[in-house]
């Protein structure tokens, strides 16, 4: 029911089928420098576990790459020819040696990459897309080591999970983005360990950005998140920063309407949040749960009343005020940073942006 692996090595086979040749059924294949392909020699079935190699480089004129097809290659580097059309799911899966893939430049085919292509690959730290179209599958570099945030060139959309659990990440620009999908960012949600979380420091969420997937953040190590003047985010999803618990303030934009279940749930050093909507957004059930330390709810100054006594928000009346005005605080030393925000959002972001390189 299964070849094993390195079945056929030192065999000195070229090609055979696995079904019965003389009615034509089955899978028909060869050996090509001892990697497995198809008859045609345009898909890639199975590169061998190869040792000592630095590069692995697939020949040109393949166009295809099985799942699993690299899962036990022994390599630092894979690189794909710009005749590649499709990369299978789970095509690096587990593979502990590569470190870096890159696409070679020019490729006239939209590349379809496949889910969870790279999962628990966990040497891979570096990906060059080079200037190809690309359809991305989802999770694609689970648990991996990377270290940078990256999209294909033209791509403003990231896909579901496409870095969950990727602990060496560090911070993120999402200069450009317009949506960033559920998972995408967040850690394990069933380990407390760091290893596993994303590094993500001060978040700007740019006004570009208008929508967030839920638990798009959950987990990570993200310490303080500011959206952009000019925002149009009109919800955060269920679970968007839940278990962030690291994160000690956050500046909410004022097109924002609904913060959706268990949202900021376990930001167990959350103490300030900064709401810029002149009508409370809804709050969904458990939100706040777990944010013992929040001190401070800063809305504006006309709506303060109407937020103490708005559905949910009426729960937290002894810590809503109105934002101290930026002079105040220069003078009171600014000894709480993030209600500056509600006057200048965009001064904070450029700071936080500063400080994250």
């Amino acid at each position: 029911e299964e070849v094993g692996l390195d079945a056929f090595t030192g065999a000195g086979v070229a090609a055979f089928t696995i079904g019965d040749p003389a009615e034509n059924t089955g899978a028909h294949f060869q050996v090509i420098e001892g990697d497995l392909y198809d008859l045609a020699g345009t898909t890639l079935v199975l590169a061998a576990a190869k040792t000592g190699l630095e590069v692995y480089e697939i020949a040109q004129g393949v166009t295809d790459v099985a799942e699993g097809a690299l899962s036990s290659l022994r390599a630092d580097k894979v690189i794909f020819p710009n005749t590649i059309k499709t990369v299978g799911r789970f095509a690096l899966r587990d593979n502990p040696n590569v470190k870096a893939i890159e696409f070679a430049d020019n490729n006239p085919n939209p590349i379809s990459l496949g889910q969870r292509l790279a999962m628990n690959a966990s040497s891979l730290a570096s990906v060059d897309f080079g200037n190809n179209r690309y359809d991305l599958g989802t999770f694609l570099f689970q648990a991996t080591a990377m270290t940078e945030f990256v999209l294909p060139e033209g791509e403003t959309d990231v896909p579901d999970g496409m870095y969950y659990a990727c602990g060496q990440l560090g911070g993120i620009d999402l200069t450009g983005i317009t949506s960033v999908g559920s998972w995408a960012f967040a850690g394990y949600t069933l380990d407390s360990t760091s290893d596993n979380k994303p590094d993500l420091g001060d978040l700007v969420i740019p006004n570009t950005v208008t929508s967030l997937g839920q638990e798009a953040f959950r987990g990570s190590n993200v310490t303080t998140v500011v959206f952009e003047e000019g925002s149009t985010v009109t919800g955060l999803a269920t679970s968007t920063f839940r278990g962030c618990d690291e994160l000690t303030s956050v500046t909410l934009p004022a097109s924002l309407r609904s913060i959706g279940t268990n949202t900021f749930d376990g930001c167990r050093k959350l103490t300030t949040l900064v709401l810029n909507s002149s009508n409370p957004p809804t709050l969904g059930e458990g939100a706040l749960n777990g944010c013992d330390a929040l001190e401070h709810i800063y809305v504006p100054e006309a709506n303060v009343n109407t937020y103490k006594h708005a559905t949910g928000w009426s729960a937290y009346a002894d810590i809503i005020s109105a934002a101290p005005a930026a002079q105040a605080q220069v003078q009171a030393n600014a000894e709480v940073q993030a209600p500056a925000a509600l006057q200048q959002p965009e001064a904070l972001a450029a700071e936080f942006r500063r400080k994250a390189a």
